[in-house]
């Protein structure tokens, strides 16, 4: 339509000059001489003056313009038009040249098209890149563009860094066969001891333990192969002297049928004794729960079909050899191999010794005198009936018992088996055992040794708490089980190791189903230690308070349960660590089950102590123990610490993290955060030695689990009270205090597809590493660091000034020059003997100078920066 209307004008003006509004000549742009004197046709269809301004004129590029002008975009952004130089404007743009007054083109607030920005004046515009900010601005995760000059990555000054060592290997030695662990006993007020004996390298040895501090010593008992071997435990009292006889025992037997017992005291190897030989080899089984006065019973059993059956127990054994203490034959268990034997103690007079022949299941008691002088014979054993068990002396069907495990006084573990079906397990109940039958007052010790086996009124009353019930599930082979106790009053569990070829054993938790005692529930068991990796381990005899297990790795497994099972080696990624002093070697790691401390001998040794649940961010030597906030420095053994302060919950919930961070007021407060929960208190006067212990107080509660935790070391004096972050589920959460009592949260919000795995402070910076290994700066929210090569970040540690991030495959630092806002990690060197290994589900530490790097099954590597530069 214009273009018509210009033409008509053009005709006009040929006619006659044409006049349009304020005196102004219509023309035909690009037709010369249209215009008289010193104007000149422009764009819009008329004459103007030359170096006119005074209207914004049409123009295509900057000679349309008049005096230095320049052409741009209008302010509708669908035309373009003459803008002056000295007074610029937020005009539309497609790029700087539409600009001017050295303006830069970026994003407008809405994000759907571009304008020109004055860079002496950075605003918060919408950004895609660090391209669309300006004066120094950076482009945040919210597309927003922000100041990041307080907490920008700076120049990282980089520490020397050695070669490292391996600090602790697990699975590199010689297969652990023939184990064999005691039972702890209290011996005295905080020494529950006990003992293992295992034969590795041909070698017999022992390992002293102790239920507080972890193994003790241990003794290489010589190059010698037993035929069977059982480890004692340590014992009440001399029952000679009656004086307390803290010494633990390992008895051997050898392939002459001779028997020698080993006893250490206090670490180191008190003596032997020989128990003579015999003409026959004898196996050695079980043993019987300790009483006080009373040393646990061996048994020793002909491995020749016969009537040999000798049982060995404290010092009356001593100087004898087995031929002479055979106390009591199998008359009514002729000429059949034994398999399995173990006692149970009820009282000092009274063991219950149960024995699995070719047929099953049989008991009798070992013999003696009630304190009544009630004398108990054991020369007869009478079958134990089970409705869902064989005895070829007996009529039953189905399955045969073919071992049995006594559980204190109570519970029988056994395991069954049909000629062709798979290896069946079971929990017995032998509480009534005891009841009295028959007339009044005639208590049943075990059986009733008449000899008339399968009567009914002789059978044994031992009741099936669940099971028989498939150990394994279809295609893995059964090898092994021990047992979790829970409370007396609650049937036992069975957990069960199931194999296959080339691959690690899987754990399985059977207990009682709810159709009936023959139903079983069986769950698969998963957990930290490496016992749940390692291929085919080696049973020990399991009992009540302790089993372990053997690796064909040279791995050795204590614990009460698989899950809180740990190897003599610390073989679990810590949650924490701390320092108890400034000694290289005075540390220890730990999770929420077990504490490892330095060893020349296993590297970190597992130490079964009460652990921390937390170390103190800033304060390497404070850690959160039950409800304890503790000093550890300059504590020694097993010592707890000296406590700070308490925390009046009634158990904390995991998971549980803590900050010692100083105010803008300059006093110094620790925070705990344990599950959903935050506590607080001020801790200035008692870390000062000149206060009471302080109580930590509940400040905050959130929706979900506080998963980390994070405040700077110190807090300006012109900002708030206190103030860091958290993450809380899923979400990063900013945690301020605007005095002692008065807490809030603000959100954070990240979008999306950046989910933080960690959150920290480089100095006053906050930070916070997500899952793919790329940091943000906080509180701006601008990237940092890149993501790392793999894509997956396992975890982050800011020490001695230096940014970590742990990826499946190794260690990484991060790195910049001076010019470049973000970093990018460089990848440092592990010892090799750890570098090959994948640190999935791993932690890295950093106590210092020191960075300890961590498998999920607790091989690790030690690094050591040469400074610690000024962040």
């Amino acid at each position: 339509m214009k273009r018509v209307l210009l033409l008509s004008l053009t005709a006009l003006a040929a006619c006659a000059p044409a006049y349009l509004e304020s005196g102004r000549y219509a023309c035909e742009p690009g037709e010369p001489a249209q215009c008289p004197g010193a104007w000149r046709c422009g764009l819009e269809g008329y004459c103007h003056r030359l170096g006119d301004t005074t209207v914004a004129w049409r123009c295509a590029t900057n000679d349309d313009c008049e005096n230095h002008f320049t052409c741009g975009l209008s302010a509708s952004g669908d035309a373009r038009q003459c803008h002056d130089p000295l007074k610029p404007k937020a005009w539309p743009c497609e790029t700087n040249g539409d600009c001017v007054a050295d303006w830069s083109c970026g994003l407008a607030a809405g994000g759907d098209r571009r304008e020109c920005h004055d860079p002496a004046n950075p605003r918060a515009w919408t950004c895609v890149t660090d391209d669309d900010c300006l004066g120094g601005w950076r482009c945040a995760s919210e597309r927003v563009c922000v100041d990041p000059s307080a907490d920008a990555l700076g120049r990282l000054v980089l520490a020397g860094l050695d070669a490292g060592v391996q600090l602790n290997s697990l699975g590199s030695k010689s297969p652990i066969r023939m184990l064999s662990v005691s039972q702890f006993f209290s011996t005295a007020p905080a020494r529950d001891r006990g003992n293992l004996a295992y034969v590795q390298d041909g070698h017999l040895r022992a390992m002293s333990l102790n239920a507080i501090d972890g193994w003790g010593a241990s003794y290489d008992l010589g190059t010698q192969m037993p035929v069977a071997l059982i480890a004692h435990g340590a014992r009440g009292e001399d029952l000679a002297s009656g004086v307390p006889d803290e010494r633990e025992r390992v008895s051997a037997l050898w392939p002459d049928g001779g028997m020698t017992t080993y006893s250490f005291e206090d670490g180191g190897l008190f003596g032997t004794r020989d128990h003579g030989n015999n003409s026959e080899a004898y196996d050695l089984f079980g043993q019987g729960v300790s009483v006080s006065g009373l040393e646990p019973s061996m048994f020793a059993v002909a491995t020749q079909p016969g009537l040999q059956y000798a049982r060995v127990r404290g010092e009356w054994s001593f100087g004898q050899d087995l031929f002479t203490i055979q106390g009591a034959d199998f008359y009514m268990v002729p000429n059949n191999r034994i398999r399995s034997i173990a006692g149970a103690r009820h009282a000092p007079w009274l063991e219950c010794v149960y024995v699995v022949d070719e047929r099953g299941l049989w008991v009798s008691q070992t013999g003696g005198t009630t304190p009544g002088g009630v004398t108990v014979q054991s020369y007869y054993f009478e079958p134990v009936s089970l409705g869902g068990f064989t005895h070829s002396q007996c009529v039953g069907q189905g399955p045969k018992v073919t071992s049995v495990r006594t559980l204190d006084d109570r519970w029988l573990a056994v395991t069954a088996q049909e000629p062709t079906g798979p290896v069946q397990v079971a929990m017995l109940d032998a509480a009534r055992t005891l009841n009295a039958r028959g007339t009044a007052n005639s208590p049943v010790y075990c059986g009733t040794a008449t000899g008339a086996a399968c009567d009914l009124d002789d059978r044994v009353q031992i009741d099936v708490a669940f099971g028989p019930c498939a150990a394994c599930p279809a295609g893995s082979t059964f090898l092994g089980m021990s047992a979790v106790v829970t409370s007396e009053s609650t049937t036992p569990g069975l957990e069960v190791v199931c194999g296959q070829a080339g691959s690690p054993g899987a754990v399985f938790h059977l207990s009682g189903g709810t159709a009936g005692v023959s139903t079983c529930t069986r769950r698969l068991i998963t957990g930290g230690s490496s016992y749940f990796t390692a291929p085919s381990p080696q049973a020990s005899l399991p009992v009540s308070s302790v089993v372990a297990w053997g690796g064909a790795a040279g791995q050795l497994w204590l614990g009460a349960t698989s899950t809180t099972m740990a190897s003599v080696a610390f073989d679990r990624a810590p949650t924490g660590m701390a320092r108890r002093s400034s000694a290289p070697d005075d540390f220890f790691a730990f999770t929420a089950q077990l504490v490892g401390t330095p060893s020349p001998v296993v590297g970190l040794a597992s130490r079964h102590w009460t652990a921390p649940s937390a170390a103190v961010t800033n304060a390497p030597s404070l850690v959160i123990l039950g409800e304890q906030l503790l000093d550890l420095t300059g504590t020694t053994g097993s010592s707890p610490g000296r406590t700070l302060g308490y925390i009046p919950s009634g158990g904390l919930a995991a998971p549980v993290s803590a900050s010692l961070t100083a105010t803008a007021l300059g006093s110094h407060l620790v925070v705990v955060s344990a599950g959903a929960t935050l506590y607080a208190g001020d801790v200035e006067q008692v870390i000062a030695s000149s206060g009471p212990i302080v109580s930590l107080t509940q400040r905050l509660s959130t929706v979900e689990p506080i998963i980390a935790l994070a405040f700077p070391k110190e807090h300006a004096a012109s900002g708030p009270y206190l103030a860091g972050y958290a993450i809380v589920g899923s979400n990063l959460v900013r945690l301020v205090a605007d005095t002692l009592t008065r807490w809030r949260t603000e959100a954070v919000p990240l979008p999306p597809n950046l989910a933080p795995r960690s959150t920290w402070f480089q100095g006053t910076k906050g930070r916070v590493g997500l899952y793919d290994g790329a940091v943000l700066s906080l509180p701006s929210k601008v990237p940092i660091a890149t993501a790392l090569p793999g894509g997956e970040a396992v975890d982050f540690a800011q020490t001695c000034g230096q940014q970590l991030a742990l990826a499946p495959d190794g260690l990484f630092r991060l790195e910049s020059d001076t010019a470049a806002p973000i970093g990018h990690w460089v990848r440092i060197p592990l010892p090799s003997e750890v570098a090959r290994l994948d640190f999935t589900d791993g932690r890295v530490h950093g106590l210092g100078n020191e960075v300890f790097v961590f498998t999920r099954t607790g091989e690790a590597a030690r690094l050591t920066f040469d400074s610690c530069p000024a962040e």
